[in-house]
């Protein structure tokens, strides 16, 4: 398995924090890097979760931060909004919630139709103007746009969701042609793909072995998934 080019995701997680600061230290043993979060993951818990661990293990943590802003549940219900207003309120709640000062990687969360794309390359602009991210990436984006904004280096990182109703070729050739990284979340198709014990392994080979130069964010929720990976 090509541990450094997995990703451990936090849409869901473990029953108890015990549980999940077990999982993060078997991801740095098995030598993944980096962990995706987000403000709207369970009502900002995830986040919290990370910046715990963070905390307690100081220095030992190595893993790098990536986390989304831009999206949240209203009544239940999941709302885009790439405002400033909302986008720099998220921001601030994600670098208190992951106790930083400034984060490794922002998304922005969704496509937003209500924001035109002078507006949207004025929103990336003020966010790096912060001096409180390192870097930001979008997060299923339509193509044209995603393109344009990595033409004009405004992003680096692409989100998408893996699956056959995207045309992956054209987003792997911009991001090659530009040095952008591309990472594919949901491999096991919300656990519907695993019909039995090692077979989450094998899908996640199989996928990185398709998508050379991507990264592939899992979820696991018991220790023991991420150790079956090696079956």
């Amino acid at each position: 398995m090509e541990w450094n080019r997995l990703i451990y995701g936090t849409y869901r997680l473990p029953e108890s924090y015990k549980d999940f600061k077990e999982i993060i230290s078997i991801c740095e043993r098995k030598g993944i890097r980096w962990i995706d979060s987000a403000h709207m993951y369970n009502h900002q818990e995830s986040e919290r979760w990370i910046g715990r661990v963070k905390k307690e293990e100081g220095p030992r943590f190595k893993l790098k931060v990536a986390t989304k802003c831009g999206k949240s549940y209203i009544n239940g219900e999941p709302k885009i909004d790439l405002s400033e207003k909302t986008v720099f309120s998220q921001l601030n709640n994600s670098l208190k919630n992951l106790g930083v000062k400034k984060i490794d990687l922002l998304f922005l969360h969704d496509y937003d139709k209500n924001l035109n794309e002078v507006d949207l390359i004025k929103l990336i602009k003020s966010i790096r103007s912060t001096g409180r991210v390192k870097a930001i990436g979008l997060s299923n984006f339509p193509f044209d746009i995603t393109k344009r904004m990595i033409e004009k280096k405004l992003v680096s990182v692409l989100q998408l969701k893996y699956g056959k109703s995207i045309n992956y070729a054209l987003y792997k050739s911009v991001c090659q042609k530009h040095g952008a990284a591309l990472w594919l979340y949901r491999p096991f198709n919300k656990g519907k793909s695993i019909k039995k014990r090692g077979q989450a392994g094998a899908i996640l080979k199989r996928i990185l072995s398709e998508n050379k130069d991507s990264k592939i964010i899992f979820g696991a929720t018991k220790t023991s998934q991420i150790e079956s990976f090696d079956y």
